[in-house]
């Protein structure tokens, strides 16, 4: 079992491994995507399908968003979006309909996958489960896509056996906080409103996705409660692991890591991190972070060489 309280913060590296794209590669395939024949006009459908006070869009719109993304030197859609506010609501039903079709069970759980670290997290969570304490372990995200909640609750369903009632109990005591959204609540979460962990990016699928997804900009609400939840997470654990983090000065400001970390134990991994760019974090963040001095290994290898799950 976990010892200690243990808060892991995931960036966008620790949905790669399940297929999901990077912050710079989902401007990439937003353009793309939206050049396409058929999926333009399920956006503008999407924009046309809006009520209230929720701004409407058409094909006319969705073409000038996808042109001007595409001159745009944007290294994440949340950067352009907040240069572009005119483009909010278009920028999420796109965000949607890019990732939802990542959404396969069959990558997230197929036998030959090498860096699956959410196997590790499992593994640890299975051997002593009934003594799972709350919030022994947590998990603040940068991610929109859902593959960590659904692989745990898959695998206590059907690895463990436990029953649907028991399985929400202990997903309970394991927050997972998505800081900016997600796309959709799953069943054993919202009865009500949820959507299925499925591929098929149409029309109502985009709309349930997109509505609980938010951009770095936006502070108001729900942003605001989620970092302020955050926070203390990380004030009352003892441990934080850094995972796929690109060290957004934005988001690492909003969780006041100088503030709520310092005097515990914080690692993070460096893959693709230079030297300098390490330096330049750890100056940042007054040393409360420390790096791992191999920016070659992902997630799986900095377990396995640089810090025990379970230590």
């Amino acid at each position: 079992m976990f010892k200690g309280k243990t808060v892991f913060i995931l960036g966008a590296g620790a949905s790669i491994p399940y297929g999901f794209p990077s912050g710079f590669q989902l401007v990439s395939e937003i353009i793309e995507n939206l050049s396409r024949s058929l999926k333009a006009p399920i956006l503008a459908s999407v924009g046309r399908e809006f009520t209230g006070s929720i701004k409407q869009f058409d094909e006319d719109m969705v073409k000038y968003f996808r042109e001007s993304l595409s001159r745009a030197v944007a290294v994440s859609i949340d950067d352009f979006l907040e240069a572009r506010p005119e483009f909010l609501n278009i920028g999420k039903a796109a965000i949607a309909q890019v990732l939802i079709p990542y959404e396969k069970e069959h990558t997230l759980f197929k036998r030959n996958q090498n860096n699956n670290w959410y196997s590790m997290i499992f593994e640890v969570l299975r051997k002593d489960i009934n003594k799972l304490e709350d919030r022994q372990i947590c998990f603040i995200t940068f991610n929109y896509d859902r593959s960590l909640e659904h692989y745990l609750y898959t695998q206590l369903r059907n690895f463990l056996n436990i029953p649907i009632v028991e399985c929400k109990k202990v997903m309970d005591k394991i927050p997972i906080i998505h800081v900016y959204g997600h796309l959709g609540y799953l069943e054993w979460q919202n009865i009500t409103d949820f959507r299925k962990y499925t591929p098929i990016d149409d029309v109502q699928n985009i709309i349930t996705g997109m509505s609980q997804l938010s951009v770095i900009h936006e502070q108001g609400g729900k942003v605001q409660k989620n970092f302020i939840d955050a926070q203390g997470l990380i004030q009352e654990c003892e441990k934080i692991r850094f995972l796929g983090y690109g060290f957004h000065s934005t988001n690492t400001e909003r969780l006041n890591v100088v503030g709520n970390a310092k005097g515990k134990d914080v690692r993070a991994t460096a893959y693709r991190i230079s030297n300098l760019e390490r330096l330049i974090i750890q100056k940042q963040y007054e040393f409360v972070i420390e790096l791992d001095n191999d920016n070659t290994k992902d997630i799986i290898h900095f377990f396995r060489e640089s810090i025990s799950l379970e230590d």
